[in-house]
């Protein structure tokens, strides 16, 4: 078993998180038992227990910290009371910023011809359009994935080229490499897929509200390993324009829909009614709220949350 005092740099901080998160999970076991027999959801019924949330990007900034693997921190989450992995759908700059695809304008690559390169020649042979971009990525699988969301969005990408490098050609606006969601990085979701965690989705918000859109939606959910519930990262959701098919698609895959307590998302009332109230109520301190607190607090306000609200799920912080 891996040991918390021999982890490497970053060490001071991985302790003292795992040791929140024990805490946290006896504390918030003890309420679920004494209030099981009380839930304001009929469909929470089949969760007795409160489900322990972290998310996967604060796992990346403390592996990087520890020097661990994804897989390791996740595991010794897991070992340490956390039940699923809260992972927010991937826009283009957040691959992007992880390195998993490039993006260039044709201004760039009129730049790059000045390379004496054998590759970069053949790549800037085809300039894209002057207001389109290029995205650049060795996972084939992944720009397969971009390739249908932005088609589903209603952007008409074009495929250049499939091979060692796969490029596609858009037309994106800034706004659109920030916000748009374009599915999920497949190696991520391994990366925690075999952790023994739930993996939860936060869907973003659609560029275009389109039916298309929403079988899109429902090919993305059924591709996540040991998916355990689907959340929503906007305040607007997906799909708002139909929420009958909607909650259709939802219901097809079959798991509960999260709501975060205090944050209003336009139509999650109306969804929770059509999927008959199957849904998991989510407390969560954000991360601007973390700086004011301490071990203690913070442990008395998820307890008020799972006793006196009958939270079933808190989704926990570490910055």
């Amino acid at each position: 078993m891996l040991q918390l005092g021999h982890i490497g740099k970053g060490k001071d901080h991985l302790p003292k998180f795992a040791k929140i998160l024990a805490v946290i999970l006896i504390m918030v076991s003890l309420a679920a038992a004494v209030y099981q027999d009380y839930f304001r959801f009929q469909a929470e019924q089949s969760y007795r227990e409160v489900q322990l949330l972290v998310d996967y990007d604060e796992l990346c900034v403390l592996s990087a910290q520890a020097d661990l693997s994804i897989e390791k921190t996740a595991e010794l989450m897991r070992e340490k009371g956390a039940t699923g992995i809260l992972i927010r759908e991937r826009t283009l700059n957040d691959l992007r910023q992880a390195g998993s695809i490039h993006i260039l304008n044709s201004g760039e690559l009129s730049l790059l011809k000045k390379i004496d390169n054998t590759f970069l020649a053949e790549l800037t042979a085809v300039l894209p359009a002057k207001e389109n971009t290029l995205i650049l990525t060795e996972k084939k699988d992944l720009a397969e994935t971009i390739y249908q969301e932005l088609a589903a969005a209603g952007k008409n990408p074009a495929k250049l080229r499939s091979g060692a490098v796969n490029i596609l050609e858009v037309y994106l606006t800034a706004k659109d490499i920030d916000k748009l969601g374009v599915g999920f990085d497949d190696d991520e979701l391994k990366s925690i897929g075999g952790s023994g965690l739930s993996i939860i989705p936060r869907l973003r918000e659609q560029a275009k509200n389109s039916d298309a859109a929403l079988m899109q939606l429902e090919k993305k959910l059924k591709k996540i390993p040991a998916l355990g519930m689907i959340t929503f990262n906007d305040q607007t959701l997906p799909g708002a324009h139909n929420l009958p098919l909607l909650s259709e698609k939802l219901a097809t895959v079959g798991f509960p829909v999260g709501m975060f307590e205090f944050y209003n998302q336009n139509g999650l009332n109306s969804i929770a009614r059509l999927l008959d109230k199957n849904v998991v109520r989510i407390h969560s301190i954000s991360e601007t709220e973390m700086l004011k607190y301490d071990e203690d607090k913070a442990l008395d306000r998820y307890m008020l949350a799972v006793t006196e609200r009958n939270i079933r799920a808190i989704y926990v912080h570490f910055f």
